[in-house]
């Protein structure tokens, strides 16, 4: 535990971009140095005690403030990256029902419930969502890199094609797709959107 709260220093003072904690949230680094170090004294205190009834009791109370204050000193970092609504709802106006959605199976239930659409393609790994794309309706579903590029570009593409999906994916689809013609990105996840007009270009 002292090795840890000594890392969790250490990384706030290294590289910004290698941080756990952005530039306002401080006052996290302060309250979990201070859970952390609490429980590290009642763990001293827990070996260094020769009665057993107090060896049980600091070693019980120890984590108690640090398991209180964890609720609150999460990164914001590590909540979008768990919880992407935030991120979602930014570009609720960009997805009509006209548009067709493709994401990849780490978020898809949140675009899924975020959008209130059930239609939503999967990009090239199916996941915990294998299952469900089994079914004969569903098949058509699950995408690879060749079929989102149809999807975009093909003599049958109708609709706009929104592409959500993370950060570090994004980077290895990105020189395969055609040029978004607007992309969001946060530190987690990128939104990329394709006009099918693409299939009428003309050199």
């Amino acid at each position: 535990m002292a090795a840890l709260t000594a890392l969790l220093v250490i990384n706030q003072i290294g590289p910004v971009e290698t941080r756990y904690y952005g530039r306002y949230e401080t006052w996290k680094v302060v309250l979990a140095v201070i859970g952390l170090s609490t429980y590290v004294i009642f763990l001293i205190a827990a070996a260094r005690s020769e009665n057993p009834w107090r060896k049980v009791f600091y070693f019980a109370v120890g984590p108690v403030p640090f398991l209180f204050l964890v609720f609150f000193v999460a990164p914001q970092k590590a909540l979008e990256r768990k919880a992407p609504a935030a991120f979602l709802s930014q570009y609720a106006d960009k997805v009509g029902p006209q548009v067709s959605i493709v994401s990849d199976n780490y978020i898809t239930a949140s675009v899924c419930w975020v959008y209130k659409r059930s239609d939503v393609f999967v990009l090239d790994r199916p996941g915990e969502l294998a299952y469900g794309l089994s079914y004969d309706d569903s098949k058509n579903r699950l995408l690879d890199i060749e079929s989102l590029n149809g999807l975009i570009t093909g003599n049958a593409a109708e609709k706009a094609v929104v592409l959500i999906t993370s950060r570090k994916r994004y980077c290895q689809y990105k020189s395969k797709l055609p040029e978004p013609v607007f992309e969001g990105s946060d530190d987690n996840f990128v939104f990329a959107e394709f006009k099918a007009t693409y299939r009428n270009a003309e050199p």
